[in-house]
Formats: C-alpha cells, sequence, structure tokens
C-alpha cells in the first residue's frame, strides 16, 4: 500500500522509485478533486478541450470551430479564476511544443490589457497571461515567424513597452538568442528618441525605460557600451544645441521618478531622479551647460520629495541636474 501511495504522492517515501509523475497524478492540485467527483469540477477546464482549441490555432490557422469558440468563452469569460486555470494549463500544454506561432501570438494579443503602474493581482488571469505571451511571442520572433511591425501594429504603445522589458528579461533562453530576437524593437526606440523625442514625452511613455531598453539590446548586440552610449548622446547634444527651453524642461521632468512606500498609514509616494538616464542622453559637457542653463532653484537636500505635483517635479528635476553637473570635473 505505501508504495501505491508513494506513487500518487511524491511526498510519501517508499523504497520503489518511481521515474517519472503522471502528468495527471492525483497529487497534481490541477487534478486532485476529479478523483473523488468522477467528473470535471465546475470551475475546471478539460485538457482536451484545451489541445484540440490550440491545435485549430496552431496548426490550421482556424478561429472560428467550436472548440475555439467554447475556449473564448471560458478565457473572456466572467469567471477569472478558471480563466486563469486555461491560460495556465495552456502555457503548460503549448510548453512542450518547440514550434512557434504567429496565429497564436496574435490570439493571444487581442487579450491583452495594459498591466498600468500597479500591475495585477497576484490571482488575475491577466498575470498569467502576460507571462505566456512573453514566451510566445518571444519564440516567435527569435525564428522569424512574428515581425516587429505586427508588435507595433497590434498592441498599444504602453503594451508595446511592458513586453518588451518582460521580453528583454527572460532568462529561459540563450541571453545572445533573446537580444538577436528583440533587435527590431530596439531600432525602433533608438529612431524614436533620436528623430522624435517630443513624441516620446507626449505618449506618456516612460522615458527612463525606453533608454535603458535601447541602451541595453545595443551593448549586448556587439555595440561596446561606450559606442551606445556616444550613439544615444546625441540626443542630448542636439537639444542643447536647439536651445529648446519648454522641451529641456520636459526631458529633465520626465527623469523624475516615483518611488512608493507601504507603511502603516498607506502608500507614501516620494520623488526620485534617474541620473542614469542624463548619464546615456546626455555628455559631460551637454550636462553643464543644462544645469547653466536651467533657471536657479534651492539644493535638491532642501526639497519637498513628498510633493508630486508637476511643479515641485519640475524644481526637483532642475535641483537635481544642477547636483549632477557640479560633480562633473570641467574640461571632462
Amino acid at each position: 500500500m505505501k508504495c501505491i501511495l508513494s506513487g500518487l504522492f511524491p511526498g510519501i517515501r517508499s523504497n520503489t522509485q518511481y521515474w517519472t509523475d503522471h502528468k495527471l497524478a492525483l497529487a497534481n492540485d490541477r487534478y486532485f478533486d476529479r478523483y473523488f467527483l468522477f467528473g470535471l469540477p465546475e470551475n475546471d477546464v478539460e485538457d482536451a478541450l484545451i489541445e484540440s482549441a490550440l491545435s485549430d490555432i496552431t496548426l490550421l490557422d482556424l478561429f472560428d470551430t467550436a472548440a475555439v469558440a467554447r475556449y473564448k468563452d471560458i478565457i473572456d469569460g466572467p469567471d477569472d479564476q478558471r480563466a486563469a486555470l486555461a491560460y495556465e494549463k495552456s502555457e503548460l500544454y503549448r510548453s512542450d511544443i518547440p514550434i512557434s506561432s504567429r496565429s497564436l501570438v496574435l490570439f493571444l494579443f487581442d487579450r491583452l490589457r495594459d498591466p498600468g503602474d500597479e500591475g495585477f493581482s497576484f490571482d488575475s488571469s491577466q498575470r498569467v497571461l502576460w507571462r505566456w505571451v512573453q514566451f510566445e511571442a518571444l519564440q516567435a520572433l527569435a525564428d522569424g515567424s512574428l515581425k516587429t511591425t505586427e508588435i507595433l501594429s497590434s498592441l498599444t504603445p504602453e503594451i508595446t513597452l511592458a513586453l518588451t522589458i518582460r521580453m528583454l528579461r527572460d532568462r529561459n533562453g540563450p541571453e545572445s538568442r533573446t537580444h538577436a530576437a528583440l533587435q527590431g524593437l530596439g531600432d525602433y526606440y533608438h529612431e524614436r528618441l533620436t528623430n522624435d523625442i517630443s513624441g516620446v514625452l507626449d505618449s506618456g511613455l516612460d522615458l527612463n525605460s525606453i533608454v535603458s531598453t535601447v541602451v541595453w539590446l545595443k551593448n549586448d548586440l556587439g555595440l561596446a557600451k561606450q559606442e551606445a552610449r556616444q550613439d544615444l548622446r546625441e540626443v542630448g547634444d542636439r537639444l542643447i544645441r536647439d536651445d529648446d527651453r519648454e522641451k529641456l524642461k520636459r526631458v529633465i521632468r520626465a527623469m523624475v521618478v516615483e518611488n512608493r512606500w507601504q507603511g502603516s498609514d498607506g502608500v507614501t509616494p516620494e520623488l526620485a531622479f534617474n541620473s542614469d538616464t542624463l548619464f546615456q542622453l546626455f555628455s559631460n559637457d551637454s550636462t553643464i551647460q543644462l544645469a547653466e542653463r536651467l533657471p536657479a532653484t534651492m539644493s535638491v537636500r532642501y526639497l519637498n520629495k513628498d510633493d508630486t505635483s508637476v511643479e515641485n517635479r519640475d524644481l526637483f528635476a532642475r535641483a537635481s541636474v544642477k547636483s549632477v553637473a557640479d560633480f562633473i570635473p570641467r574640461g571632462s
């Protein structure tokens, strides 16, 4: 009996060695109830349905079959926990298939929502969906079945940037493969920074995230770190030459971020300055010139970091730039 139980529940020790765990094992949380109900619990999702629906989408490029319709009823339905389970089982099923599917990626793109600053709750179906899309999109980009232009045309700018960052941080495969796959997105964001920084600011996208993404990709794709930095510093040099004070104010304001601290009385915001973005966009000489052109302000140490108003962000940004410039050796 102990040998039988150890096969059903790996935590029970036995002298008998079971070499593999069955994917429908009794010890698996997803299938435990089935063995007592002799059927599917109301909130369960049939494995056969998932395999049938995904096969229709990935192999036959069909989206209007009965299986796909039932699958969409679950993942688009009101029961978010059941949708999360369907996505989780789908991700597991696809993880054993080393072939990408452009059709599946575009199907999943239609279901992505912007995570926003707060992200999704731990048990949200969107959290599972984002993890799965990260895997599928990166795999499809790597083998060329999905194009960068299709990502840009299918997703909002906010979702595109969030997905790019997630794929960039993926550690499931060789870094060289990941960064080669994302080269098109790196080129896109580099072009936006160098030729349309006003458009980037108008979009509401996080300038700091875009700058760090471009630097990471250029560095890891073979361009020396110093070369990548000099390349982006053309942005700052051009801003200094144009002497557009309003644009300069907006650029450095975008370098101000909010840290959020959880305390007994709730969440408290605190301003911080992303000096790395300043270093990537402006050379030392340009930073000194920038500081000299900014209106005078009190030292950053005396400013109220809890005040997140636009006016205080501008003061904080100016004071931060001047503080950085003070530590740059003249003539460097």
